[in-house]
């Protein structure tokens, strides 16, 4: 098993068996961590949304384009804040 998914497997097993739930910027970040004290480069993504007239954000991790630590298509959820926006559709630009 190659590092980075023994850390992403690592990470799993002390978010699901330790004593408190970490939200989600802070196992990215502790996931982040680990990645770089093992020279892995990797990205952190921090992301938002509207959902019932609330917002909402979220983070996750990417290595490559590919999501390590949540849905792969959490980027389909959350507009990325390091991403252009599209405008929504009939809006002018």
């Amino acid at each position: 098993m190659e590092v980075r998914a023994k850390i992403v497997s690592a990470m799993n097993a002390v978010v699901l068996n330790g004593p408190w739930r970490p939200n989600c910027l802070e196992r990215s970040l502790a996931l982040l961590w680990l990645f770089q004290l093992n020279s892995v480069e990797c990205e952190l993504h921090i992301g938002g949304r509207k959902s019932q007239g609330r917002f909402e954000a979220h983070a996750w991790v990417e290595w490559d384009g590919q999501v390590l630590n949540d849905s792969t298509d959490v980027h389909k959820h959350y507009a990325r804040f390091d991403a252009p926006i599209a405008a929504a559709e009939g809006e002018p630009h």
